[in-house]
This record gives structure tokens, C-alpha cells and sequence, in this order.
């Protein structure tokens, strides 16, 4: 196939789409795994869990052939009137006292407190440890009757899931197809092993599945959907006309509201049809369209909500945890309508989108609303395509930055590609997925950024791509036994030894499931230890998994040059599995949930571990904590160079308990956050707490250079 920069759409404008069970591409269909079992008794379920949007599809064996659709999904509202949809959003929302999820829990979330009775993007906080994700929830435990709790991202997980199993088995009945069930569950391709095991455990508590539960990575369930419909010729199919006489190298785009994944599958027709492999995975990256909105939010929605609510002045934390996610869902919904011109008009530059700023689009009224003693309200919030082109400059404009710590949407594809070992050059298509690939600038930076010809694939429904592959993946997996594409891992698994020295005890990129029969020795260096403990890290010593902790056997301690023996192993499901020895003393690993999903910095982990306390003690004290917390907290945002909430933090300690003094400290920390007019406000109150010349010198100085005085 020449590699020209051509786009294709697929066109099945049937939401039906139908599979031979017979020879495929010349792939025969394996037979089920028991000669007595009927492929055609079960239905064959699979599920995108989307961070915004999450859709479920069914496979079910009927006349010899496989036909797949999405399901459409009952979501009632809280008086129990049914939206019909194949579209859930992730979202869950308590109103008058009774939980509703999906569409209408959608609607009324920007009326609602994030994190109070409004729950969303829980997909992206599985596999953290914050402490109580959500301190302040009004369904903790012992509200509901029906027993659901949310105080943390996995029990709105595990909630969300009862939902979406209530309303399959719904869905399955009206549709009378068989209601024996098997499910497969997408999932980004570079989510670790902490959040795979949380997404699992949701899973199972969900009542998805009573036992192990079968994973595709999302990009891999998009290209099978793709690949199929190819087949049946309901897509382009010049991608498997060059199959038929060379092997080809696809790179899977996956874009969605909170991840970019991407995948480099290499396919190839052998002697038993067609052979695929993972040949790279992208690191974790939390980037996709809500960050779109959030940006939005932050610079064009919070200045006119402020403007409109002249007498409120809200805290960093305000902003951070209230104001911004109840301006996000009209963020998204002007994002949404500027786009649809972007669109229409062609325009595939955020300078295209400058020339024609003129155009503007409102959304609807943000109700009043109070936080503490603040009234804040915005009439018609409104943005012009200039201002989204501002808010997406930084994640497309080229050349992408190397920094890793700088979201880009080309830093996921460079990185696939620097593993796989391929340039640009060799890519025979990109196949983009995901709710957000539907934005135009994203295609065209991603396109831009390979800086050669290369055949770019859009299905024409971006959203249920992942869920049929799912479902297909269900049907050959659990019910033929035959995995079709073999995943790999995304990042190498590393042993950290005494003083940092990281060892690989698996690399990038390495097959799944990998056996337990790999070893490798480290060395006990100090002798009589009580016991020995081995930090698992993925990528780099900052992203812990877990820690191997083996007792000695007696009081001895271990003896110095003991040798510890590592087990080491993957599941297919990217579930990490260890063991370590010494002697006679095994450990397996107890996988942690870090404090984040990406490396951190002493002082980061320092800030992170505080607000993890500050969250437990904020939950246990049903949102008033004790002022010890807060002056940890606030000292850890300090030493982290957050000083505008440190400030806060201080404020907030003083509020607690007046009799402390924290004036110097607020001082300080505003004048280090750039916020001088804070600042001088409270020089002022340190001199008049406890006039001195220092502070009377503070105060008559103006703004303070405090970097150049310590």
C-alpha cells in the first residue's frame, strides 16, 4: 500500500454488524473450548469503561454467523424515568436522596458538588492512595439502604458497576438473547498493575464477574473492531490488501476524556492465518479531553464567574475542588459547539481557528450557588474559538516538547515509537480511537508530529469502536480460548537495592503472561537485619508499586551476603506477581497504591503523603479537621513550592484555632506565589500582631524579593 497521508472512514452506518464464524483472512475460527458447550448459549459482552463515557456491546453466535451491537442502556433519572442510550457517562449523582447514574447524573452535575453528590472521572483515581477520595461525600456508609457507600474512587466504581450490570440484564431481556453472560473489559493499554488490580476488584464487588476477569487493552480491542469490520467490508480495506502481500505496522491512537494510549501492532499472514503482536506500548499518560476542559474553565469560564461574583474570593482549594469541576461539564459543552464548526469549516489549526475568533457560543445559565460565605453566579458563560485555540496551543502546537512532564499529544507516539524500535517511516496507517480523536487539531498534530505520509484511519463512530472489539474479544477469548493479539507491558518493572541501584526484573515491551521461572539475585549487605525490605518500582525508583518485606527467621537478623531470590511474574491481565526469598523466608508482594499515577519528586511524594492524612482526618471529622493537620499540610505545600495553597492552608489553620499566629508564614508563602497584594495585606497584620522594625520593614518595603533574602 503506498503511504500517502490519506484519511478513511469506516462506514458502517449499521450499529449491527455481523462475523463469519468460518474462514477469516485465512484464520479459521478456532472450536470452543469444550466439545459440549454451544457457543451460541451465551451472550458475549464487552465494555469500554470510559473516564466520561462508557459503553457496553454484545456478541452473540446466531445462524452460523456472530452478530455484534452495541446495547442500548436504561439510565433513570431520580424519579425513575428512563433515558435510553447506548452513550452511559461515568458519572453518579445523589439526588433527593436516591442515586442515579449516566445521562442525567451528566445533566446535573454542574448543579451538584464534585465530591460531595456528584461523582466523575473515578476511572482515572483507581489505583491511587489519597486517603478517602472523597472526605466529604454524602453517601458514606450507612446512608443508603441498599448499602452502597462512596468515599473513595473504587466504591464509585463499584457502584457505577451495579449499575451498568442492572441495566444489561435489562437490556439483554428485551433484546431475548441468551442470558448466560461473559464479559471482557477494555482498559488503557498503559494503566500498571495498581490500577488494573483496583479495576478488578470494582469489577468483581460490581457483581461484573464472580471471578478473574478477562482484559483487552483498549487500542488493541479498537484495532480488532477495526480489522473485522475490514474484513466483512464495512471499512476501508487497502490496510488488508497490503497485508495480503507484505506485513504492516499500525500504530492505535486512543484518545479519550482522560488518557492517551497507543499501541504499534505488527500483523503478518502465516502458515495459520493471520499472526499480530504488540510491538510497543506508550508509558501511563493522563491526558485527554478533560483536560481540554479543565483549561477552558481555568482561563476563560473562572475570570467571568469571578467578574460576575465580585464580592467572592475563593481559596486555591476552592478553585481547585469546587469552582473548576462545577465550571467543567459548560466548558465541555462550548468545546463540543466550537468544534462542530472547526468541523465544518475544515479548519485543522489552532491558527485557522484564531482567524476566524470572531465566532462565539454561549451555554446555559450556571445557577447561583455559595461556598462558605461566597455567592458566586454566571449568566450565559460563553468562549470564542480564539479561546479554544488558546486552551489547546500547549498540547498540539510542534514541535513537541522532550520533557515527559509536559502533556502533548504527540509525547505518547513518539515514545511507542522509540520502544518499538520502528521509525515514522515504517508505520503503514494510524488508527484513531476515542471520544476525543473526534477534534480535528488533535489528528492533524499527531499526523503532523510523523513528519511523513502516512495513512490515517477514522472509524465513523468513534465511541463504540472499543466496546465491539471488547465483545469480540469476549466471544473468541471465553469462548473459543483464542487471544488474537498477545498483550505486552508498557514499562519495565524494577527491584530498587540498598542505595537506589535499580535492577530490571522485567523490560519493557516483554510478552504477557510472562512464567514465574524468571530470577535474579540480590545481596543482603547488612548484617542482623531484622528484615529486608524490596521497593517495586515501574519505570523509574518514583513510581512505587509495592514493597517485599521478608521477616528474618530469628533475632539473629539475616546474615550479610544472603542471597534474595526474585520470582518474578505477569499475568495476561498486566496483574504483577513476586515473590522474594531468603532461605526459607518467602514474601510476595503486597502491591501498594501509590500517592500517584506518574514519578515523584521527595518533596511531591512529601505533599502527596500530607494531603493523604489531611483526606482521612477531613473524612473522619466530617469536613472539620484538626488544626495539626492542616499546619501539615500547609508546611508540606511550602516545601513542595506550593505556595499559594500553603498560604491558604495557614489561613485555614487560623480560622481553626484563632489563638495561632500564622501572619509571617501567610506572608511569605503569597509573596513566593506571586500574589503581592495578599501579600501586603497581611505584612500589615504581622506588624500590627507584633510591631518590630523587621516587620515594619516588611511592611513599608512593598513587595518583597524573598528569593533573593534567603
Amino acid at each position: 500500500m503506498a503511504k500517502k497521508k490519506k484519511t478513511s472512514s469506516s462506514n458502517s452506518a449499521d450499529d449491527t454488524s455481523e462475523v463469519s464464524d468460518g474462514n477469516y483472512l485465512g484464520l479459521k475460527s478456532p472450536s470452543p473450548k469444550s466439545p459440549e458447550k454451544s457457543l451460541s448459549n451465551t451472550t458475549y459482552l464487552g465494555m469500554d469503561f470510559g473516564t466520561s463515557t462508557t459503553v457496553v456491546s454484545a456478541a452473540v453466535h446466531k445462524d452460523g454467523r456472530v452478530q455484534m451491537q452495541p446495547l442500548t442502556l436504561e439510565q433513570p433519572d431520580q424519579y425513575g424515568v428512563p433515558t435510553r442510550s447506548h452513550l452511559v457517562n461515568s458519572v453518579i449523582a445523589y439526588l433527593n436522596g436516591r442515586l442515579v447514574f449516566g445521562r442525567e447524573a451528566y445533566r446535573q452535575r454542574s448543579l451538584l458538588h464534585e465530591g460531595r453528590n456528584v461523582f466523575s472521572s473515578f476511572k482515572m483515581k483507581l489505583g491511587v492512595d489519597l486517603g478517602p477520595s472523597y472526605p466529604e461525600s454524602a453517601v458514606r456508609s450507612g446512608v443508603m439502604k441498599s448499602g452502597i457507600k462512596i468515599e473513595s474512587a473504587q466504591d464509585a466504581a463499584k457502584a457505577f458497576f451495579q449499575f451498568i450490570r442492572q441495566a444489561v440484564g435489562s437490556a439483554i431481556a428485551s433484546e431475548k438473547v441468551p442470558d448466560k453472560t461473559q464479559w471482557c473489559v477494555s482498559v488503557p493499554a498503559s494503566f500498571e498493575a495498581n490500577q488494573r488490580r483496583d479495576l478488578e476488584d470494582a469489577l468483581r464487588e460490581g457483581g461484573i464477574s464472580e471471578g478473574d476477569v478477562a482484559l483487552i487493552d483498549e487500542p488493541n480491542a479498537a484495532f480488532l473492531s477495526y480489522l473485522f469490520e475490514a474484513a466483512q467490508g464495512q471499512a476501508d480495506n487497502r490496510l488488508l490488501d497490503a497485508l495480503r502481500t507484505r506485513p504492516v505496522n499500525v500504530l492505535v491512537y486512543d484518545f479519550g476524556a482522560g488518557t492517551c494510549d497507543v499501541s504499534i501492532l505488527q500483523l503478518e499472514i502465516g502458515a495459520g492465518g493471520i499472526e499480530s503482536r504488540n510491538r510497543a506500548v506508550s508509558r501511563f499518560t493522563a491526558l485527554g479531553g478533560d483536560d481540554f476542559d479543565r483549561a477552558l474553565a481555568r482561563e476563560v469560564l473562572l475570570p467571568q464567574l469571578c467578574e460576575a461574583s465580585s464580592d467572592a474570593t475563593p481559596s486555591q482549594r476552592d478553585i481547585e475542588e469546587r469552582l473548576i469541576p462545577r465550571l467543567q461539564p459548560s466548558a465541555e459543552l462550548l468545546k463540543i459547539r466550537l468544534l462542530e464548526h472547526v468541523q465544518n469549516k475544515g479548519m485543522v489549526t489552532v491558527t485557522a481557528m484564531r482567524r476566524a475568533s470572531d465566532l462565539r457560543v454561549t451555554s446555559s445559565d450556571i445557577e447561583p450557588f455559595s461556598i462558605g460565605p461566597d455567592r458566586y453566579e454566571l449568566p450565559s458563560p460563553g468562549a470564542s474559538l480564539s479561546d479554544l485555540a488558546d486552551a489547546l496551543e500547549p498540547y498540539v502546537k510542534l514541535p513537541a516538547p522532550f520533557d515527559d512532564r509536559i502533556p502533548h499529544v504527540f509525547a505518547p507516539v513518539r515514545d511507542a515509537l522509540e520502544k518499538s524500535g520502528l521509525i515514522a517511516e515504517d508505520l503503514d496507517a494510524v488508527l484513531f480511537i476515542g471520544g476525543s480523536s473526534e477534534n480535528p487539531i488533535v489528528r492533524e498534530a499527531v499526523m503532523k508530529g510523523l513528519g511523513c505520509e502516512v495513512e490515517a484511519i477514522i472509524p465513523s463512530d468513534l465511541r463504540s469502536h472499543v466496546s465491539k472489539g471488547a465483545a469480540l474479544h469476549s466471544y473468541w477469548f471465553n469462548g473459543c480460548g483464542f487471544d488474537f493479539i498477545q498483550p505486552i507491558t508498557s514499562e519495565p518493572i524494577l527491584a530498587i537495592a540498598k542505595g537506589g541501584q535499580a535492577t530490571t526484573i522485567i523490560p519493557a515491551s516483554t510478552p504477557l503472561p510472562t512464567s514465574k521461572e524468571f530470577n535474579d539475585d540480590l545481596i543482603v549487605q547488612v548484617g542482623g537485619q531484622s528484615k529486608v525490605e524490596i521497593p517495586i518500582c515501574v519505570s523509574s525508583a518514583e513510581k512505587l508499586l509495592g514493597v517485599l518485606t521478608i521477616e528474618a527467621p530469628d533475632d539473629a537478623g539475616f546474615e550479610v551476603g544472603s542471597k534474595v531470590r526474585l520470582s518474578v511474574g505477569i499475568t495476561r491481565e498486566k496483574i504483577l506477581e513476586i515473590e522474594a526469598q531468603i532461605g526459607s523466608r518467602i514474601a510476595k508482594t503486597a502491591i501498594l497504591n501509590p500517592l500517584a499515577n506518574h514519578p515523584l519528586t521527595e518533596a511531591e511524594t512529601s505533599l502527596l503523603k500530607a494531603k493523604q492524612e489531611f483526606n482521612r482526618v477531613l473524612y473522619e471529622n466530617h469536613g472539620r479537621p484538626p488544626v495539626g493537620a492542616v499546619i501539615t499540610f500547609a508546611s508540606a505545600a511550602a516545601a513542595a513550592g506550593d505556595h499559594r495553597q500553603a498560604a491558604e492552608m495557614y489561613q485555614k489553620a487560623e480560622q481553626i484555632d484563632p489563638k495561632r499566629n500564622f501572619a509571617v508564614n501567610i506572608t511569605y508563602n503569597y509573596a513566593m506565589a506571586g500574589m503581592h497584594h495578599l501579600s501586603e495585606i497581611w505584612a500589615r497584620k504581622t506588624y500590627q500582631r507584633e510591631p518590630s522594625a523587621v516587620s515594619a520593614y516588611n511592611l513599608g518595603s512593598g513587595p518583597i524579593d524573598w528569593q533573593a533574602t534567603i
